[in-house]
């Protein structure tokens, strides 16, 4: 490679000929003011160290001018056909078959193999493996669910254990061997470039380090890379609990690019569906399940550029068996033991008012603990509803006893008060006194003839449209648009 085409550092600047451990004498460098030197050609036992410890932007009057980074000439000597690697990378369906190639290996070599590879081409792990210019990295994604659990409702988030795999074609890599390369020793890991993806939307995320840090990577001879690593996640998910406890929600995991714009490092998934996002079928949850999941995309613009980013949307449904046998069944039976006041002896009447009392009270309590976990929201959910029409109707059957109540009392009072003064009322006076009380008593039979019937056909045509109307429809129908765009 000629001069101008290769990498170089100009330096005019004693301090870092010192820092460099360059053996040049000051006379020297006093008369001729520049030291270049041409990175490509260090020997790697000649100062390592020093070079590895300088840092340029420490210091003025140094310059690194020329290419860094993936070097074609290299390539081309190492014994790599350019033009094909042209036409595979134009075109690289092999980094998506990647994972069925897996599958057929018979045996690996150690990681150690790959450090004569890396030292024959000069690799760079701090640079992209771009060979051609205009070109992109694409990386391929695949996420395997070992479990999915503690969905909370009050924080809206939830934990992860997932296996994180990644692929994409190194050219610097290409090396002889038949078996494929397996590393799994970080200080070998550290040599080798790898895409930089992070989780937007996790709250907390963590590698796996039991018995040792969780990850692998395989090295094919063709320059294929596998990257497989467990990670743990709490990714936040924004609930909408209009139809709570009958909702579907749809939860997001979105992998964004870092630092490399989409132009330099482009993610994908695979191109399989079930490669691309799979899960463990002993994955169960106690409430939200998973009905189905979708890859897809999400590339944005950020204000220092434009980044890939995939996004895996698992739509999740609520198991509301739960809720029947903890909310829906005691609070119904004890509506319906708020009826029995209407089927109670006359005499028993203001026990009735005992009962209403007693049965908002327990309502009181179950409502509260059946909110205990939902986050505070300013729109009303389907569980509100339950509850509100629930403490209505009980309270109706309050106020209806304290009508019959008040029609028996009054009734009452006009047969003593004809009674009492049947010497001085006429015979009719006396008589239409006794049918007026005897209309008191009769309405008040009649309202509860008209409850006993009332009440339980009230109560199921609540029960219909509660469960066909306010807990079907559009998860979001409670929420103004302008919260939930």
């Amino acid at each position: 490679m000629t001069p101008q085409f290769r990498a170089r550092m100009i330096i005019n600047n004693w301090e870092a000929i010192q820092a460099l451990h360059l053996n040049i004498s000051k006379h020297v460098f006093e008369r001729h003011q520049l030291v270049g030197l041409l990175l490509d050609g260090i020997c790697a036992d000649f100062v390592p160290s020093a070079v590895n410890e300088f840092n340029a932007t420490e210091f003025e009057g140094v310059d690194i001018e020329g290419p860094i980074g993936l070097n074609i000439t290299t390539l081309s000597l190492s014994g790599i056909n350019l033009t094909e690697l042209a036409e595979k990378l134009r075109n690289d369906t092999e980094v998506d078959m990647i994972l069925g190639r897996t599958m057929s290996e018979n045996g690996t070599l150690g990681g150690s193999f790959i450090l004569p590879v890396l030292q024959k081409n000069k690799y760079d792990p701090f640079s992209a493996p771009i060979v051609f210019q205009g070109s992109a990295v694409v990386v391929r994604f695949g996420i395997y669910i070992e479990s999915m659990s503690n969905f909370q409702t009050s924080t809206m988030d939830y934990d992860m254990d997932i296996f994180l795999m990644m692929a994409w074609r190194d050219a610097r890599l290409v090396n002889p061997y038949q078996k494929p390369i397996l590393v799994k020793e970080e200080e070998i890991l550290e040599k080798i470039w790898r895409p930089d993806p992070f989780f937007a939307n996790a709250k907390e995320a963590s590698f796996h380090e039991v018995t040792f840090l969780n990850f692998l990577m395989r090295i094919y001879n063709d320059g294929l890379v596998l990257y497989e690593t467990r990670i743990k996640l709490k990714p936040s998910c924004n609930l909408v609990l209009c139809k709570y406890p009958h909702d579907r929600q749809t939860c997001e995991l979105r992998i964004k690019s870092f630092a490399y714009p989409i132009k330099t490092v482009r993610f994908e998934w695979f191109s399989s569906k079930r490669d691309a996002i799979d899960k463990n079928l002993d994955v169960t949850l106690p409430e939200l399940y998973i009905h189905r999941y979708e890859p897809t995309y999400c590339d944005r613009t950020r204000k220092s550029g434009h980044f890939s980013c995939l996004k895996a949307i698992f739509r999740l449904k609520r198991d509301v068996g739960f809720h029947i046998a903890q909310t829906y069944i005691p609070t119904s039976l004890a509506l319906m033991f708020s009826w029995v006041g209407v089927w109670l002896p006359e005499e028993f009447m203001e026990g009735r008012i005992g009962v209403a009392i007693t049965v908002l009270l327990t309502l009181s309590t179950e409502s509260a603990g059946a909110r205990e976990h939902l986050p505070s929201v300013s729109y009303m959910k389907a569980i509100d509803l339950w509850f509100g029409f629930i403490t209505a109707f009980v309270f109706i059957t309050l106020l209806q006893t304290l009508i019959v109540i008040a029609l028996d009392k009054r009734g009452k009072q006009l047969k003593k008060s004809a009674a009492k003064k049947k010497s001085e009322l006429t015979e009719h006076s006396r008589e239409l006194m006794l049918a007026r009380a005897e209309q008191y008593h009769k309405r008040g039979r009649y309202l509860d003839n008209f409850c006993r019937l009332f009440y339980p056909l009230g109560f199921l045509i609540f029960l219909l449209a509660y469960y066909f109307v306010f807990t079907e429809g559009r998860q979001n129908d409670c929420v103004p648009n302008s919260r939930h765009t």
